[in-house]
């Protein structure tokens, strides 16, 4: 599901002549050439995966910080 952000990335992606894959990976290409934005909205944040969110949040529900 995207928020309203991606839903208007996958716009500018459509306006700028690409599918919405090619835009990932030219962000990915970017990310690779430039490095990752450091601070704001569009700062890379290290999302590891769903499995990994999850076990975190149930980490966090029963107590157990890490």
């Amino acid at each position: 599901m995207l928020g309203v952000n991606g839903q208007i990335l996958m716009h500018f992606a459509a306006l700028a002549g690409l599918a919405w894959p090619e835009y990932l990976q030219a962000m990915r290409d970017g990310l690779a050439k430039h490095g990752p934005v450091r601070a704001g909205v569009y700062a890379e944040t290290g999302y590891e995966d769903v499995a990994v969110h999850t076990a975190r949040l149930k980490q966090h529900e029963s107590g157990m910080e890490v």
